[in-house]
């Protein structure tokens, strides 16, 4: 294998390993060097594993999206944690009875409109239907 440095007479750290796939050489990490806004650079393929890296390629190169590790969490869902953990203020400190009253009520206002939206589909829009 040569390196970048062999071919080039430069002095990268990188080194070709198989087509569209380098190794650098201090860290043992494989990388590819794509176009992004007409400009050559280095995009880690975040693996040392060469199996891996050849999959991670594949996939960014056919455009596959990665599935979603984690659920989508509702605002509905966020305010019943809030509500489970016993209304905490800022600091995760108790609160008065007097304002834990208050915030069961709100919360119960909050879940009638925002308990199915998702948290990633909160806009100002949301919040303007939510106001009227």
């Amino acid at each position: 294998m040569k390196t970048i440095a062999e071919k080039t007479g430069s002095s990268s750290p990188f080194e070709l390993v198989e087509t569209g796939i380098y190794r650098k050489t201090t860290n043992g990490c494989y990388y590819e060097h794509p176009h992004v806004n007409g400009r050559r650079t280095w995009r880690s393929l975040e693996t040392k594993n060469l199996k891996h890296a050849k999959e991670e390629l594949y996939r960014r190169r056919a455009g596959v999206v990665k599935r979603d590790v984690f659920k989508t969490v509702t605002t509905g869902e966020v305010i019943r944690k809030y509500q489970a953990d016993d209304y905490p203020d800022q600091q995760r400190q108790k609160r008065t009875a007097r304002m834990v009253t208050l915030e069961t009520r709100n919360c119960i206002m909050l879940l009638k409109f925002w308990d199915k939206i998702s948290v990633e589909d909160v806009t100002i829009a949301n919040c303007d239907s939510y106001r009227n």
